[in-house]
């Protein structure tokens, strides 16, 4: 039942609980409360890094192709795919399946639908330019997905999430906006800002994939 922070404030009334820190405290403003401790980790200890071999994976997206998923429309989308582009218009579905998927920018339409094959298969989506994220994750357990699912974003800016969210989201140059997120979300989040809205609680649920020997 947390949200995870490095370095950040965390804006409007929303709670927050157990939050481990990698330095300093949040900045806490607008009323939001706070439960559980904070706690000083050293660097070798902090449980989100990422290597920045993987922003090499993405050299040469200008060359990859586009994807959109346009309304009415259904695209399974799994393993080593690349594209520049991803755009999933409203009412359209994006079936993602397990495996890493390098991407520029992610376009999921207000009204767009996803659902994950392989909820708490390993799933990585590695981007490196816009994310505005707004799509309906249609998986009844929310947290079996947010333990085999992370978002990892090299390009500094905005991310903006809406409707609900289940994962890991690492993207230590970016504001996180998480405003609009409907009620409850399920994950860990390491950002230079995250901005919280009224009412939203965060359960925290670590990156942690089931194997495939696991599965059932």
């Amino acid at each position: 039942m947390s949200v995870e922070v490095k370095d950040e404030q965390v804006y409007n009334s929303s709670m927050l609980g157990f939050l481990p820190m990698a330095s300093i405290s949040p900045d806490i403003s607008q009323s939001a409360s706070v439960t559980g401790t904070t706690s000083v980790h050293n660097v070798g200890e902090w449980p989100y890094v990422v290597s920045d071999n993987l922003h090499h994976s993405l050299d040469g997206k200008e060359n990859w192709a586009d994807l959109t998923v346009h309304a009415g429309q259904t695209f399974t989308l799994s393993g080593n795919a690349s594209y520049r582009n991803l755009k999933v218009d409203a009412g359209a579905t994006l079936k993602l399946g397990a495996g890493a998927i390098k991407v520029g920018n992610i376009t999921m339409e207000s009204g767009s639908k996803l659902e994950f094959v392989n909820p708490g298969r390993e799933t990585v989506i590695i981007a490196d330019g816009n994310v505005i994220w707004s799509a309906q994750i249609v998986n009844s357990d929310l947290q079996t997905v947010a333990k085999g699912f992370k978002l990892i974003e090299y390009a500094p800016g905005n991310i903006h999430i809406e409707g609900n969210w289940a994962g890991t989201i690492h993207a230590r140059w970016c504001d996180l906006a998480l405003e609009r997120i409907q009620r409850n979300a399920y994950g860990s989040f390491v950002a230079k800002k995250i901005y919280l809205g009224n009412g939203l609680t965060i359960y925290r649920v670590h990156f942690s994939p089931i194997p495939l020997t696991d599965m059932v």
